[in-house]
């Protein structure tokens, strides 16, 4: 469900100002909401296995009761989407989810559509026979079900449902299964996995040779999200992601303990507390000092500022070296600047210990710090850096140069580890390449198992690390993560990442915690990324799209919030 437009007056009003301020006509875009409004507990490792094994054993709930309840949620979701289907081919494994594509069969022929099951290993169905398998076995064995032992010509069928294995495997498929898989993957034909596409591993399970896997249109993935679907090239696999509840709600598992989430932006409209009151001032949302900038690189301090200050930042002062001072402060009239020394070649090039020593001067002046945009590298860089961070008495956002100064995450928690509480806040936000250096691993490293690089960044840091990338991840010191649901590729533009620093440094000088900012920052950055990619094409947007989207990103979620516009209830993955 996509949100109403807000009132026609506030878009006649907004274009009347735009004209007269001599700007062209933006167009006014709604943010899609589809399957990012609700956040939900995303599954890991074994514990769709566990939940499972909690609901039949204590709970006392029959299996064939949660394959009938797994089994209906496939064909409702088949047939909402493909509702002329006339032939389907169900390829069932040999375990449970093979017995959930056999239910599948006999509820599409109930429905009067043409099933035929083709069984990798009947054989093992068969083996036990009072398992829930046999019994599904047996059932559409009397239904007059087709059943074959070889797979048919997928290409005959309509559509084809994918039983062969559930979330259970983690080793790559080879002999008969990965040829069944590359048959079903070169038909052409539309696929829907049930609960997760055959092969597809778990995070860091065979990510450098993960062996075939479904490619499918459509998963219906029961109870929750599980992380192999959300994390990494492989989760594309899915196609679209749909999670469907079953016959016992995940909310009612007594040792459900969840460490991920996919954020939802009914949390983050809470977070962020809705419209301001009418009496608020400028000194009631924060004041944020960004530290960026440097000779030839003068931009990233003006996008991270820019960013800043359409993120609702009360006060911003901007500090490059003295160098870029001039075309900073021309380019940001809303802001402040400093005049620092700088040092490197030219007349302050880059910014040095000294120029940190007068900021610290008066750092509690600030209510949070954004550092290292462009600011180039050196030892004299390094030490600017490390001092700040050692000192600064205020929550800080640490990106790219400023990441550059460390050797390591511990070298980083070591520095830190003077400021406490609150006033030592601290996020970092790298991409792969700066948080494998941080780790010691190569950036492919990194990528193959992001949630346990993210994880354990944010350990050894003992910081909120916010790694970036395609659902971007957010993690606390404690081991919790956030999985961001927005975003695509307009955001792979120069400056990007310094618009997304001052996005998270922003809600950190407004008084969000370190975890909540960087979770926010993420989601507002990735939908002002999807609006700019909407107007000026992926292939064309800038960095600077991306800071003129902010007002309608952070409008329409004031809007949602006040109930001018309305969020959409059903969680589903686009």
């Amino acid at each position: 469900m996509t949100p109403q437009q807000p009132e026609k007056r506030v878009e006649q009003e907004e274009a009347r100002q735009e004209a007269r301020r001599g700007a062209r006509p933006r167009a006014r875009q709604s943010l899609q909401w589809t399957g990012r409004w609700l956040g939900q507990p995303v599954l890991e490792g074994d514990q769709a296995r566990r939940f499972d094994r909690w609901a039949i054993d204590d709970l006392g709930m029959p299996g064939a009761v949660m394959m009938e309840s797994a089994a209906a949620a496939v064909v409702t979701e088949l047939m909402r989407r493909w509702p002329a289907v006339r032939r389907v081919l169900v390829v069932c494994g040999p375990g449970n989810n093979g017995a959930d594509g056999l239910a599948v069969s006999r509820l599409l022929v109930v429905r009067g559509v043409g099933a035929e099951a083709a069984l990798l290993a009947r054989s093992k169905l068969e083996d036990e026979p009072e398992s829930d398998a046999a019994l599904q076995l047996r059932t559409v064995r009397r239904l007059g079900v087709p059943l074959h032992d070889e797979l048919p010509d997928p290409a005959s069928f309509d559509l084809v449902v994918d039983a062969l294995f559930g979330t259970g495997l983690s080793r790559p498929l080879s002999g008969r299964a990965a040829d069944w898989v590359g048959a079903l993957n070169g038909s052409g034909m539309p696929i829907v996995a049930v609960d997760t596409p055959s092969g597809l591993a778990a995070p860091g399970e065979g990510e450098g040779d993960p062996g075939p896997l479904v490619r499918a249109d459509l998963t219906v993935s029961f109870v929750a999200a599980k992380g192999e679907q959300l994390i990494g090239k492989r989760a594309r696999a899915c196609g679209e992601l749909v999670v469907a509840p079953l016959a016992v709600h995940l909310g009612a598992w007594p040792a459900l303990d969840v460490g991920l989430e996919l954020l939802g932006g009914s949390t983050v409209v809470q977070w962020l507390g809705g419209p301001r009151d009418p009496d608020s001032h400028k000194g009631g949302f924060g004041h944020l000092l960004v530290v960026a900038g440097s000779l030839g690189m003068s931009g990233a301090c003006r996008l991270a500022a820019a960013a800043a200050l359409r993120s609702g930042v009360g006060l911003l002062t901007a500090a490059p070296p003295r160098a870029v001072r001039a075309e900073v402060a021309s380019a940001l009239p809303e802001a402040m600047t400093l005049d620092l020394p700088g040092d490197g070649d030219g007349d302050g090039a880059r910014l040095d210990e000294s120029a940190a020593g007068d900021l610290l001067a008066d750092g509690e002046r600030y209510s949070a710090l954004a550092l290292g945009p462009g600011l180039g590298r050196g030892d004299a860089v390094r030490a600017a850096v490390l001092r700040l961070v050692r000192s600064c008495p205020r929550p800080l956002v640490v990106d790219a140069d400023g990441l550059n100064a460390f050797a390591s995450l511990e070298e980083i928690a070591d520095v830190r580890s003077e400021q406490a509480g609150e006033a030592g806040g601290l996020v970092l936000t790298p991409h792969p390449g700066e948080l494998g250096r941080l780790l010691g691993l190569p950036a492919a490293a990194v990528q193959a198992d992001r949630l346990a690089a993210v994880r354990e960044a944010a350990r050894l840091a003992g910081a909120v690390v916010l790694l970036k990338g395609r659902h971007s991840l957010i993690a606390g010191p404690a081991g919790r993560v956030w999985i961001n649901p927005t975003g695509g590729p307009a955001l792979a533009t120069a400056g990007s990442g310094d618009v997304l620093t001052g996005v998270v440094a922003a809600l950190l000088a407004q008084g969000l915690e370190p975890l909540l900012a960087a979770a926010t920052g993420a989601f507002a950055h990735g939908l002002a990324g999807e609006l700019a990619g909407a107007e000026q094409g992926e292939r064309s947007a800038v960095a600077g799209d991306l800071v003129e989207a902010l007002p309608i990103v952070f409008r329409q979620l004031d809007d949602v919030a006040a109930g001018r516009l309305e969020g959409p209830a059903r969680p589903a993955w686009p």
